[in-house]
């Protein structure tokens, strides 16, 4: 019989994205604890050159306050895809991110919104998703694969 061979992360992906993608396609889980994980991550924003990049991706999980979803789908469901996250935007709708990372019709809610078209009740929301955007190596105005 074969001996198994563990999954490896390739040595350069272009993108924060892809290699997020890559390693939590690995599967593995982890063993520290709730707090081990907040303490860490409040280690990491409080000391590190890139712990601003870091709460610009985490302010942006969430999407706008006001559910619109287009915005949502966007936006925080290209983020959530670009880091590895599995789950859904809205199971009613069936919108899985891990299956749909970006398409052309998002590129057009995206410029709307971002150009003061849409509704201005998403402009405190779209500095997060800019400032993930820009973390991640991912582009505003065009497809994310």
């Amino acid at each position: 019989m074969p001996a198994k061979t563990k999954k490896r992360i390739s040595a350069a992906p272009q993108t924060l994205s892809a290699r997020l993608r890559e390693t939590a396609a690995i599967g593995a889980a982890s063993t520290q604890t709730l707090e081990e994980v907040v303490a860490g991550v409040v280690l990491f924003l409080n000391g590190s050159r890139d712990g601003k990049k870091l709460w610009g991706i985490l302010t942006a999980l969430r999407g706008p306050d006001d559910d619109g979803l287009q915005a949502k789908w966007a936006t925080t469901a290209v983020i959530r895809h670009a880091i590895g996250l599995n789950g859904y935007i809205n199971e009613d709708e069936g919108y899985h991110f891990t299956e749909n990372a970006d398409e052309p019709a998002f590129v057009g809610v995206r410029k709307r919104i971002y150009n003061g078209a849409g509704s201005t009740h998403f402009i405190h929301f779209i500095d997060h998703a800019m400032a993930a955007f820009d973390a991640l190596g991912l582009e505003w105005n065009k497809v994310n694969k």
